[in-house]
Formats: structure tokens, C-alpha cells, sequence
């Protein structure tokens, strides 16, 4: 019968999630120039740009972007809030998908929030009105003015706490700080979870039975309540089901019933996904109901150490950080060392200390903004100093292990032999439990190692827009090279208001996810071909969570610019050696050789000064040419003559002042590697490059194309393979 039942349940729970995938399908004409709807999210200005989600007329949500012309039009969006209608002109696109390995996917992130396009428009084609709207949108409006009114009053870095604390939104805190709280395993304090809907719960049930009501009336206006603070809360995964349980507990005290918590759990986990089926995707419905069950299981160990505060809380922290462990590796791919004692560290100060003032403050302002100044004070006087030591700590290279991105299978077992490990631990059979645990250890052991077992080589071309990056891995990881790392253009000086306060760097937001997913911890080469931006712009970011041994630089008779020395001292300073090589330098490891072509040392242009490697690697011959432009081209040949290679790095993304017709004959390449940025502004690559390249047979490879290409290296052959065909 029970088996019967759990076919059944299983059967529902496939049509159910079948019938969902169907109805979540865009009912746009992609053709459209007009979008009307509610604004369901309050604008969002970033320097010179804003976004906002609308729900159209036919009940379909769109992502609305663009980019704010004059510092006068800020004024504007500022006026715009949650709720008003709004109607829109300008042109649907397509989100885009991930364009290397191990990148966030966006499209997918934005499909399992129902949302298919992205509407680009400006604020001169963008009329608003303030009409009459539910009491939803009403209690959103409501939390947004409680935002703006703590923003006016504290410091960015304290109001942006106290607005996580209290309300869910993190988008005031800095992200290199929110890289900080991920990195080192603490983000979850910022989580609005039990902790802060008891706090709520205690402090408002107190207020009501001081006021002489009693408890029964007490637990049902609580219910009308918490739906309303879960909103105010931002409504995240970790608010519902704190929210949800905590009602489920109140209808059972309310009508004198009893729970177990592990139903409650469940209860709120399938009404849940009832509701909104791609909760499931969500990082932190993941972790939020997987780490409460285990806790919840757990109870009666956890209970034992009731009495030792210390004690109990090391045991909660330790099991939460056992049972969420495959969930981190596969999402962020490293391991917190320094998570266990840290949150031993700030778990009380958040408890005792920021979470009671931050909502102090932000319950003060509801009667005036002087009640709260002593609090405020005192909140910023201690926020810094925590943020200051968790940015010290997460520059330490011991704060975390890199270890790479784990298969489902692997993540599957994981979770599987944790579970039982940690059931036979309860059963006081630690033997037995340190058998299950042995496998995740073996299965963490193979995903750092197995990289070192292979006898491939692989050369990767990192998708990185209008710029150059490769990756390369050697056999048996032997080394890891890196030449170039891409970086972000800006055209013309920005104007104050422009600055955006989380800007992109291609270093930490591209180059260091490939990394890590692939469990490399550090670079033994960084080959910097010269200093244009789209070249070395990302060095300054990959070094603040990679390691570097020695970053390789042109030699030159000039000076160096400004920016050059800017970048190489940094790079210096985070505990890279910085070595100048000109033409004829070379270096040799296991049956690869690399060997430089140029500089020469008294190039005048900047793009001709490009160091030029001409690798061996595992008997394929790659040139790596950098920005080399046809002045530089036509210096090799006369220096080198003998040219030949496999594969060709084009020069200057394909540009029409390089790759001249003899450097072709000369080099003869098979495959001929491009990176160059989609649409860019440029035109590259040059159509009569590409027409030279087919005309002498070579395949070509196209990051603009293509996305990153990956080229394996095996018995001499070359197997290539790219993450788009667009």
C-alpha cells in the first residue's frame, strides 16, 4: 500500500511539474516595441544604469534595462515606485546564455523566475502613473520607504546590514564584502531565517499579552501577521519557511495540537513547491530546508549539549556545515576551512548584538528618528570592524580549499553517504560512520587529484567580449598558464553620477569561476602580452583569489605608462614575481617548450610590443600572438623565417592591420583561434581576414561565435570542442 502511495505521489508530483514546465512560455511577440504592465520591483539605479521587473497587462514579467542619459533623469526614476503602471518603449532581447565553462547561468536563473525576455529601453521613452493597487503591492511599497528612510539615516555599510537583517536586501552591500561573507561560509547570517521571525514573534507575542490579550487571540493575530512580515522580509526561501513553520506552530498551539517538527518541515517544503515549483532550483531553498531537516533529525544529540551553549552551538555549526557541504562544492566549487570558528565568533554577535539594534533601529524610525541614534551609534561603530576583519581574513589563503566542480553523481553521493555516516554516528557506531564518511572523502580527494592523473593537455580560449585570455593546463598538471586575462573598456571619462557602485571585473567575475571549477588553486605563469586593457584589465581581480607565482611582462626601452606600472605592482604586491622577457628568452617543462618571439625590446607602438610565445605543447605547435600588428608581423619573419605552427592565436582579434598574407604563408596554421566581442564596435573579426584564413584552409575558432573553445591535447592529435554554435 505505502509503495503504491509513493508511486502515486510520484506520479502527480512528474505531471504536476510537466504542466508547470509548459506554462512557463513566453506569450510576447518578439517583435514587439511597447511593454505595458506593474511595476512589481522598485527600479534599480546603479550609476548610469537602472532595471526594474514589470508584469505585463497579459500577467507575463519582463525584465526592463537601460541606461540613464543625464544625471537630471535620475530624478525621475527616483519617483518611479513599486506598484505604479507603466508603459515602455524599445526592443525585447533575448538574456544571454553562459558562454564558458562554469559560468552563472543567467537565462536559465531568469527562466526559473518566469521571466524570457529583456526589455531595453531609456527614461525619455518610459511614462509611469499611480494607481489604485492591492494591498500586496501596497506592504512592498510600504518596505521600500523603510529602506530609503534607513539608507538616509546610517552609513552605506551600516544601513546595508541593518537592511539584511531586517528586510532581506543585500543590494546596498558592497559585493566584494558579500564575497567576503560567501567565501569564508558566514552568508547565511545574512539570511532572514528562524532567528529573526523569533525574534519578531517574541517580541510582538509579548507586546500583545502585555497589552491583556490572551494567548489564544495572541497566536491568531499572529497568523494574520507573519504573512505580512514574510513580504516586509523579502520573502526569500529562508523567510518562508521560517514564516511557515512558525505558523504551522501557532494553528497547533491555537487548537492545542501536536507537531512533529520534521512534518511541520515537510508540510512547508510541499506547499511550497506547490505554490512555486522552481523554488527547488534556488541555491538558498537548498540550503535552507536541507540544513534545517538535518538539524531538525538531529535533535535529540543536539539537545544533549542544551546545558554547554558553546558546546551545542559547535555541534549546530558543524552539521550544518557537514550536510550543506555538496550543495557549496557544486555551486561556488571550494570548501570555508575557517567556517566552523567563525561562526562560533558571529553567531553570538549577531544574535546578541547586531540582529537586537538592527531592528531596534529600524523599528525606532516607525516613531522617530531620534529614538534611534544610540543604537545607530553603536552599530557603527562595531559594523566596520566585523566587515574589516572578514575582508582581512578572506584575503588569507588558508580561508578556503579549492577543490572544483562535482558532478550531480558525485554531489548525489556525497549527500547519501553523509546521511548515513552522520545516522550511525547517532547510533554510537562511529566505525560504521567513518565508513560512509571515508567516501565523501574519497570523492573530494579524486576531484582535487584526478586533474594530475591525465596525460591531456588542454588550451583553453576563454570567451572574455572584446579582449584576449587562454588557459593553459599542461599533463598532469604539471603547470598552469594563463596569457592575458581580457578586461572591461571604457570609452571617454565617466561623470560621478555615472560611477557604479558594484563594478563588473572580469578577473573575479569570469576568469576565477573557470578556475576553480576546474580545481585550479594557482597560475605558475601569468603571460601579460602588453598593456591594453582588453589584455591585463582583469589581472588586478584574478590575483585577489588566485595565486600567482610569476607573472611574465614585455621588456622595453620606453616607459613604461602609468597604468602598466599600476597593474604590475599590484600584481607584485599580492605575491607574484614579475619577470621582463624580450625575444630569444625560452624555458622548458617536461616535453613542452615555450619560447619567446618578441619583444625586441625598442617597439614604439603598444600593440607591437606584445609578447609573441611560440609554445610546443605535447607536439602541437601554438603561436600566441598577442595585439601584433602587421609592423611586428613582418619583424618575425625576417627574424625567424620558419614560422610553421598548428594552431594560430590571430592577432589584434582579427583586425585588418594584421595577419598579412606572407605571416599566413609562413605560419600555415591549421586552426586559427579568435577572440573578439560580440557586436563589437570594431568589426572583428576583419571580413578580409577571414576571407585569407579560408583561403588558406584554415578551420577558425570564434569566441564571438563560439564562446570559449576548448582544445584537448592527446597522442598528438588536436580535439576541439566549444560551449556555443550560435
Amino acid at each position: 500500500m505505502l509503495l503504491f502511495l509513493a508511486i502515486l505521489l510520484f506520479l502527480c508530483a512528474w505531471l504536476y511539474g510537466v504542466v508547470q514546465e509548459r506554462q512557463n512560455e513566453t506569450q510576447l511577440n518578439p517583435l514587439v516595441q511597447s511593454v505595458e504592465g506593474t511595476l512589481i520591483s522598485d527600479p534599480e539605479l546603479d550609476g548610469d544604469q537602472f532595471s526594474a521587473t514589470v508584469k505585463t497587462t497579459d500577467g507575463e514579467k519582463v525584465l526592463i534595462r537601460g541606461r540613464v542619459q543625464a544625471e537630471a533623469e535620475k530624478d525621475k526614476l527616483e519617483m518611479t515606485q513599486i506598484g505604479m503602471v507603466c508603459s515602455f518603449v524599445g526592443q525585447l532581447e533575448i538574456p544571454s546564455e553562459p558562454t564558458n565553462p562554469y559560468q552563472f547561468n543567467y537565462r536559465q536563473f531568469l527562466d526559473n523566475n518566469r521571466i524570457h525576455w529583456i526589455f531595453r529601453t531609456d527614461l525619455t521613452q518610459w511614462q509611469c502613473s499611480d494607481q489604485p493597487t492591492t494591498l500586496f503591492m501596497k506592504v512592498k511599497r510600504w518596505r521600500s520607504e523603510q529602506l530609503q528612510d534607513i539608507y538616509d539615516l546610517a552609513s552605506d555599510e551600516t544601513a546595508g546590514l541593518i537592511a539584511a537583517f531586517v528586510y532581506g536586501d543585500r543590494s546596498e552591500l558592497d559585493s566584494e564584502l558579500l564575497s567576503a561573507y560567501q567565501s569564508l561560509g558566514v552568508i547565511h547570517l545574512l539570511a532572514v531565517s528562524g532567528l529573526h521571525v523569533g525574534l519578531v514573534v517574541a517580541a510582538v507575542f509579548y507586546l500583545f499579552i502585555r497589552l491583556g490579550v490572551t494567548r489564544e487571540r495572541a497566536y491568531e493575530l499572529l497568523l494574520l501577521f507573519l504573512p505580512f512580515y514574510a513580504i516586509v522580509a523579502g520573502a526569500a526561501p529562508s523567510v518562508v519557511r521560517a514564516v511557515g513553520m512558525t505558523m504551522t506552530v501557532l494553528l497547533a498551539l491555537r487548537f492545542q495540537k501536536r507537531l512533529a517538527p520534521i512534518i511541520v518541515l515537510s508540510l512547508v517544503a510541499v506547499i511550497y513547491i506547490i505554490i512555486e515549483p522552481y523554488a527547488i532550483f534556488q541555491l538558498g531553498f537548498q540550503l535552507s530546508f536541507l540544513t534545517t531537516c538535518a538539524l531538525l533529525l538531529s535533535s535529540s544529540t543536539l539537545l544533549q549539549a542544551i546545558n554547554r551553549p558553546l558546546l551545542s552551538l559547535v555541534k549546530v555549526t558543524f552539521l550544518a556545515q557537514l550536510i550543506s557541504m555538496p550543495v557549496i562544492l557544486y555551486h561556488f566549487f571550494e570548501l570555508p576551512i575557517l567556517s566552523v570558528p567563525l561562526n562560533l565568533l558571529f553567531v553570538p554577535v549577531v544574535s546578541f548584538v547586531l540582529l537586537p539594534l538592527s531592528f531596534f533601529v529600524a523599528s525606532s524610525l516607525l516613531i522617530h528618528p531620534g529614538v534611534a541614534e544610540l543604537p545607530l551609534f553603536i552599530l557603527e561603530i562595531i559594523v566596520p570592524i566585523v566587515h574589516q576583519l572578514l575582508l582581512v581574513l578572506n584575503e588569507q589563503s588558508f580561508a578556503a580549499v579549492v577543490i572544483g566542480k562535482p558532478s550531480l553523481n558525485s554531489v548525489f553521493l556525497m549527500m547519501i553517504s553523509l546521511i548515513i555516516g552522520w545516522a550511525w554516528l547517532e547510533r554510537k557506531e562511529p566505525f560504521k560512520a567513518w565508513g560512509a564518511f571515508s567516501v565523501v572523502l574519497f570523492l573530494i580527494a579524486w576531484q582535487i587529484y584526478s586533474p594530475y592523473w591525465s596525460n591531456e593537455a588542454i588550451v583553453t580560449m576563454i570567451d572574455v567580449g572584446q579582449g584576449d585570455s587562454f588557459l593553459i593546463e599542461l599533463p598532469r598538471r604539471k603547470a598552469v598558464y594563463m596569457i592575458d586575462t581580457g578586461g572591461w573598456v571604457t570609452y571617454g571619462e565617466m561623470e560621478p553620477w555615472q560611477e557604479r557602485r558594484n563594478t563588473r571585473d572580469i578577473g573575479e567575475q569570469v576568469l576565477t569561476p573557470i578556475l576553480k571549477g576546474k580545481g585550479i588553486r594557482g597560475i605558475d605563469k601569468l603571460i601579460l602580452t602588453h598593456g591594453h586593457e582588453d589584455h591585463f584589465g582583469g589581472a588586478e581581480g584574478l590575483v585577489r583569489s588566485i595565486k600567482v607565482d610569476e607573472v611574465v611582462y614585455g621588456y622595453k626601452h620606453a616607459e613604461y605608462t602609468e597604468r602598466e606600472m599600476e597593474v604590475l605592482s599590484a600584481l607584485k604586491k599580492a605575491g607574484a614575481s614579475i619577470r621582463f622577457v624580450k625575444s630569444g628568452d625560452q624555458w622548458v617543462i617536461g616535453s613542452s617548450s615555450f619560447r619567446v618571439l618578441s619583444p625586441f625590446g625598442d617597439e614604439e607602438e603598444l600593440n607591437d610590443q606584445s609578447v609573441v610565445v611560440y609554445a610546443v605543447i605535447e607536439g602541437v605547435r601554438f603561436l600566441f600572438t598577442g595585439d601584433l600588428e602587421e609592423v611586428g608581423e613582418k619583424r618575425l619573419l625576417e627574424g625567424y623565417g620558419d614560422l610553421k605552427a598548428d594552431v594560430l592565436k590571430v592577432g589584434h582579434h582579427g583586425s585588418a592591420t594584421s595577419t598579412t598574407d606572407p605571416f599566413l604563408e609562413a605560419v600555415h596554421p591549421v586552426v586559427a583561434l579568435i577572440s573578439a566581442g560580440r557586436n563589437n564596435l570594431y568589426g572583428h573579426p576583419n571580413q578580409d581576414v577571414l576571407a585569407a584564413l579560408e583561403q588558406h584552409e584554415t578551420f577558425v575558432l570564434r569566441t564571438d561565435l563560439h564562446g570559449a573553445v576548448k582544445l584537448t591535447i592527446r597522442d598528438g592529435g588536436i580535439y576541439a570542442r566549444v560551449m556555443t554554435t550560435d
